[in-house]
């Protein structure tokens, strides 16, 4: 697949068309429920929740039992809000203490109960919020038929996607750490790609487990393809918010286009924006998405359990969605 084809694809007419297919979306009432939460204490706009019960509807494996295809589509786009809460404290690289604090709370420790000692009654309310998002998260994943038989391996996913946090957390508040090999190996469990299809697999009875291996590296590669889509669509938007997690900005670095020095100077946005556009540094990452595009569809020929070929083909409907909301 070359993505020159499916950026062709992408007219001003299939632009609106798109969005407004996305902005229609009607979220199921318990996942409303959760989103009214999220507003209390977060920021972002509600067009994200839509995005997400969209996007993890396109990625809800073929091997998913037809009754528990809503409940895991819900229980991921949870585990989205928890990931944005925890992302927004990470990308702004102030207070390590708070991050702490949330992080022990998802992934408990023998003081996770300090956690709520002497913070402010906003910072209470967002901690809070982290701990009933992740509550129902596990709580709901016991229903399912093989939670017990994958638990070990979500709970071990979990740990990358938490360590993509406080790797975020140490780019933003030391930028000079940033390089594109770490980017490439951390990054990507921001997606929580792997988390979803493991979620998938404890609601597919018909999932052989001896794929395991196999199906765990299509997973890994496609992830990959997500945070592609994902990076380019709001490394410029990101500059604003003096958020640098971006590979757009490991490889400007890497390759001289700026220096580490730039990053923080406000009056150098607009520069080091017109540095990167004329660079063509996303043509490096869309040509890795291709690169993975291929592996997955050799790796996914004689694979039984799941219709590898729909996931690649969601896939270019994904990088589509990414691309079509750059400019929102």
């Amino acid at each position: 697949m070359k993505v020159e084809e499916i950026l062709k694809g992408i007219t001003p007419e299939v632009k609106k068309r798109e969005i407004e297919k996305i902005q229609k979306v009607e979220l199921p009432a318990e996942l409303q429920k959760w989103v009214k939460e999220y507003e209390k204490v977060g920021e972002r706009d509600g067009f994200i929740w839509k995005f997400t019960y969209s996007g993890w509807q396109m990625f809800t494996l073929s091997s998913v039992q037809k009754k528990y295809q809503e409940l895991v589509i819900i229980n991921k786009c949870c585990n989205t809000i928890l990931n944005v809460l925890l992302d927004d404290l990470a990308d702004k690289g102030e207070n390590e203490d708070i991050l702490d604090g949330a992080l022990k709370i998802v992934y408990p420790s023998n003081n996770a109960r300090n956690v709520f000692l002497n913070v402010s009654k906003s910072n209470l309310e967002y901690l809070n919020l982290i701990k009933k998002v992740y509550n129902f998260i596990k709580k709901d994943l016991k229903k399912y038929p093989r939670y017990k038989e994958f638990r070990n391996v979500f709970e071990y996913d979990y740990q990358q996607f938490l360590n993509t946090m406080k790797y975020s957390y140490l780019i933003n508040k030391i930028p000079v750490v940033i390089n594109l090999n770490e980017h490439e190996t951390y990054s990507h469990h921001n997606m929580q790609g792997m988390i979803g299809m493991t979620i998938d697999l404890m609601c597919s009875s018909e999932f052989n487990i001896k794929e395991l291996g196999i199906f765990r590296e299509i997973a890994w590669k496609m992830q990959q393809m997500g945070r592609i889509g994902n990076l380019i669509t709001t490394w410029e938007r990101e500059i604003y918010d003096n958020d640098f997690t971006s590979g757009i900005f490991a490889y400007a670095l890497k390759k001289n286009i700026i220096n580490v020095n730039d990053l923080k100077m406000e009056n150098k946005r607009n520069k080091i924006i017109k540095k990167i556009k004329t660079s063509k540094i996303e043509d490096y990452f869309l040509k890795q998405w291709e690169n993975y595009y291929k592996e997955v569809d050799f790796l996914g020929k004689d694979f039984k359990s799941i219709d590898v070929q729909k996931m690649l083909n969601e896939s270019k409907n994904f990088l589509v969605m990414h691309i079509i909301t750059k400019e929102l």
